[in-house]
């Protein structure tokens, strides 16, 4: 027996709403917020131009599309 933990929504694109230390609050369209524990790939430019991926967990919904 295999279980596998699929998304059960569409991952789409969010948008970075605000950052305080180690919370970010993205942003989604309102079908496609997706669940807790799954993983959250961005990628940022630091100030020389170069890429960072970061990845973070959802931790928690709180309302509003986040």
């Amino acid at each position: 027996m295999t279980i596998t933990n699929e998304p059960s929504t569409e991952l789409k694109d969010g948008r970075v709403v605000t950052v305080a230390g180690p919370v970010v609050d993205v942003e989604f369209p309102s079908d496609a917020i997706p669940e807790i524990n799954q993983a959250l790939s961005m990628t940022i430019t630091d100030t020389d131009g170069n890429d960072i991926e970061v990845r973070a967990e959802v931790a928690q919904q709180i309302g509003d599309n986040r």
